[in-house]
C-alpha cells in the first residue's frame, strides 16, 4: 500500500503517520495529501491538527483568534489545566487567572458555591460544576469560565466511584452546561484525562461557534 498508514497510541490520543514512496518529493506529497483528505472525510471530527500542533496549542490559538478571555476553577485537577495554559508564551492576553478550591469550605468561601448546592447536591455534581464555572467567570471578568470537580481516586467521593468527573463551561451569552465523564484508571491519569477533555470541550464550543458564523 502506498502511502502507508501507521498509528501510534499515546495517552488519550492517537498519532497517525503517513509515509509515501515516489520518484519526487512533490509526487509523494500529492499521494499523502490525497490519503490525508480521505482520512479527514472519515474521521475529521476526531482530528484536531497536523505536524507538531497539540490540542492545547490549537485551543489557545482559537481563543486568541476569537479574542476570548478565559479563567478556570479547579478541584480534582489542582491547577493542571491552568499550568497547561501557562506554558504558552503570550497567554496573558487571554488567561486572566483562576482558583484551586480543593475543599468544600474553599469552594464556598472563595468561589461562592452555595452551601445548599454543596449540602444537597455535593461537590461532585452537575450543579457544583455549573456554579464553579459561572462564578470563576464572573469573579475574573472573563468571556469563558471552565471548572473541574470530581473523584480522582483512590477512593470514591460522596458515593461517586473513582473517575467520576464533572466539567462545567460558562460562556457569556450562552447557557452554562456541565458534562459528566467516567474514567477508569489511576488517580493521576484521571486528572490528566480531565484536563484533556476540558480542552476538547472548549474546542468543540469554539468550532460550533465558528460554524454558525460561516452559515
Amino acid at each position: 500500500m502506498n502511502p502507508t498508514i501507521a498509528t501510534y497510541a499515546g495517552e488519550n490520543e492517537v498519532t497517525i503517520r503517513l509515509t509515501a514512496s515516489a520518484k519526487t518529493r512533490e509526487e509523494a506529497l500529492r499521494l499523502i495529501a490525497s490519503t490525508e483528505e480521505e482520512i479527514i472525510k472519515r474521521d475529521g471530527a476526531y482530528i484536531y491538527g497536523s505536524g507538531d500542533v497539540t490540542l492545547v496549542d490549537l485551543v489557545i490559538q482559537q481563543l486568541m483568534d476569537a479574542n476570548m478571555t478565559i479563567s478556570a476553577a479547579e478541584s480534582l485537577t489542582a491547577g493542571l489545566f491552568q499550568a497547561e495554559l501557562g506554558g504558552t508564551t503570550g497567554i496573558s492576553k487571554i488567561f486572566k487567572g483562576g482558583m484551586v478550591t480543593y475543599s468544600s469550605e474553599m469552594k464556598h468561601e472563595l468561589l461562592h458555591v452555595s452551601k445548599e448546592t454543596i449540602e444537597q447536591e455535593g461537590v461532585v455534581s452537575q450543579a457544583c460544576a455549573i456554579e464553579m464555572a459561572d462564578n470563576i467567570r464572573k469573579l475574573c471578568k472573563t468571556d469563558m469560565g471552565i471548572s473541574f470537580t470530581g473523584a480522582a481516586g483512590p477512593g470514591e467521593l460522596e458515593g461517586n466511584p473513582v473517575g467520576t468527573v464533572w466539567i462545567g463551561l460558562s460562556v457569556v451569552g450562552s447557557p452554562t452546561l456541565a458534562y459528566r465523564y467516567t474514567f477508569s484508571r489511576d488517580r493521576n491519569y484521571n486528572r490528566r484525562r480531565a484536563v484533556k477533555e476540558g480542552f476538547a470541550l472548549i474546542k468543540a464550543f469554539l468550532d460550533e461557534k465558528s460554524d454558525k458564523k460561516v452559515k
